[in-house]
């Protein structure tokens, strides 16, 4: 039911939570070990908070941009016009093209009372556009693949990003989901086409029970995998190192008054 989907990501999201909350509990704990004013300690932890949530993460998103830079997206869309542009000029002869590269479409696709003449042009033009801009596309998607790599392994280098992908997760809108839509969608495409362009080819009229037969798209989030389990020990460990500098912090202020008093 609705009502135990939402508890149970409720319980999912609970746990990066407190963990994420013990992380900064103990940060100020620690900070405070060293008995200095209260503004001395806040403005230290405010400090640290600028440094883990603002600095960190920006440096990091600035580093992959810098090791992976996306080719120009202007580049790439000039690119695909100017190929719909000659396309569009070529119909007539990337048509013939395509029936000699599809000889089980030509002899129905070549018969002049076929209603669907228009859209067997763009059918064809729109594989020869792809063709075409299809190295330009490919460099944009190696590069925005590279650079999600390396996020997702930056993503480990501070306790915010962590938490931050832990919740994008959660709801369903991070960069793998992101990816994952567009695979889904990229395969439905293909489907699409494959039941449409037999009957489109023969010139087929399609009734309300073709229609009604084509593939219907659903997300599946297929390509997502889980990085709850990884976030929360890494946010665990993190939550240990500052446990563990606060208690070496507190044995050596102890022992140096220890020292003082004797």
């Amino acid at each position: 039911s609705s009502l135990m989907d939402a508890l149970f990501v409720i319980s999912l999201l609970a746990v990066p939570v407190l963990l994420y909350l013990a992380f900064w509990f103990l940060m100020a704990l620690w900070v405070n070990l060293y008995g200095r004013s209260s503004g001395t300690n806040a403005v230290n932890l405010v400090m640290l908070w600028v440094i883990l949530v603002l600095l960190v993460p920006t440096v990091l998103n600035q580093s992959i941009s810098v090791l992976y830079p996306l080719p120009s997206r202007v580049v790439m869309i000039n690119e695909m016009r100017a190929q719909k542009a000659e396309a569009d000029k070529k119909a007539d002869s990337i048509l013939n093209d395509y029936f000699r590269d599809h000889p089980e479409f030509a002899q129905a696709g070549e018969q002049a009372d076929n209603p669907y003449q228009y859209w067997l042009k763009y059918i064809a033009s729109q594989d020869k556009v792809r063709e075409a801009v299809k190295p330009v596309v490919d460099e944009f998607e190696i590069q925005l693949e590279m650079q999600q790599k390396a996020a997702a392994i930056f993503t480990y280098f501070s306790p915010a990003m962590l938490m931050q992908h832990s919740i994008n997760h959660l709801a369903g809108n991070s960069a793998a989901h992101f990816e994952s839509y567009r695979l889904e969608v990229k395969a439905f495409a293909d489907s699409w086409k494959a039941a449409l362009q037999p009957p489109l080819f023969k010139g087929e009229i399609m009734d309300a029970k073709a229609v009604n037969s084509l593939p219907e798209f659903s997300y599946a989030a297929t390509y997502v995998k889980n990085p709850l389990l990884l976030n929360n020990f890494f946010l665990l460990l993190y939550g240990l190192l500052i446990y563990g500098l606060a208690y070496v912090a507190y044995h050596k202020i102890a022992s140096d008054k220890m020292i003082q008093t004797s």
